[in-house]
């Protein structure tokens, strides 16, 4: 369990969620934290039933229904301002399959602890994922000079400094949430996590992640292994998903302050997405059409659900 001194809320976004992978989340992470609030974007009928009886087990257990889908910012969004208004000290969110190990929430509390009676000004810590189909375990990443690098930390229990993190797996002050702010729930989906990390490291807010607190988690609907310069794993969504990425892509770097050096890295990104996609992401026109739209409504500065996205 966590400290007592801690009140903490975790905050799950769902969309048509596979219930039984959905149940061990649940169970996983409902002995770590005080409140859980789901917020259900609209699924069907069945996910709603089982979600409903879900919730009945605990009164600690808080279910709330969208009618259609708001897109993952603003689910968020709706369950921190739960959290804020129950008087909650810190808000963890986690995506529908992310299943937390049982001390991951109490190994972020410790860390954060330690960094707070070091004064270090704290925006969030999070924990290492562990993509449970290739057993690989992500680094996180920082930019050192002109340079974007992912590191792991000497030994598992020091803190590691990251320029991001991803929003599953992520424990957030109060504090913090309210000076930062909300996530910006235009981006709809993609890069929510990475823009409102940049506004926190913009504020002076520092970010870690730490080695001993895991997650078991996918990122995309598969995995692509491709060669180059060295073996990389990249995770292929459905290529409405690509629209997104490179639509908030576009928008973030328009918006959002960050160095110089990212906005090169995060450039060189999409133009290795555009490629590695081409290469082995199937359907390719489809693929193709829908980077070419996010970039052309990024630079138009579109914002929130993509017309055909609402019976997705």
């Amino acid at each position: 369990m966590t400290a007592p001194w801690s009140r903490i809320c975790a905050v799950i976004v769902t969309y048509n969620p596979d219930v039984s992978l959905f149940a061990e989340v649940i169970a996983a992470i409902s002995g770590q934290v005080q409140e859980v609030i789901i917020v259900d974007n609209g699924s069907a009928e069945p996910s709603r039933t089982a979600l409903s009886e879900i919730v009945q087990d605990s009164a600690h257990r808080h279910l709330i229904l969208n009618e259609d889908n708001q897109g993952i910012a603003a689910g968020q969004n709706c369950g921190i301002a739960l959290a804020l208004m129950w008087g909650c000290t810190h808000t963890l969110l986690l995506d529908q399959d992310s299943i937390p190990a049982a001390d991951m929430v109490s190994q972020l509390i410790a860390m954060e602890s330690t960094l707070l009676a070091r004064n270090i000004e704290v925006g969030a810590v999070g924990a290492t994922t562990v993509d449970r189909r290739t057993s690989t375990r992500a680094r996180f990443v920082r930019k050192r000079g002109v340079l974007i690098h992912r590191c792991s930390p000497r030994r598992p229990e020091d803190p590691i400094e990251t320029d991001f993190l991803i929003s599953s797996g992520t424990l957030i002050r109060t504090a913090a949430i309210k000076d930062i702010g909300l996530m910006n729930d235009g981006y709809f989906i993609d890069h929510v996590d990475t823009e409102w990390c940049f506004r926190a490291t913009h504020k002076g807010y520092r970010l870690f992640g730490s080695a001993k607190a895991l997650l078991s988690h996918s990122l995309g609907d598969a995995v692509i292994k491709i060669w180059f310069a060295r073996w990389r794993e990249v995770p292929r969504h459905n290529p409405l998903r690509n629209y997104y990425t490179f639509r908030n892509t576009i928008r973030m770097l328009y918006h959002t302050p960050m160095s110089v050096s990212w906005r090169l890295a995060h450039g060189y990104r999409l133009v290795m997405f555009f490629i590695f996609l081409l290469i082995a992401g199937k359907p390719r026109i489809t693929r193709l059409k829908m980077m070419l739209l996010g970039l052309v409504h990024g630079v138009k500065g579109v914002q929130g659900i993509f017309i055909s996205d609402r019976r997705t």
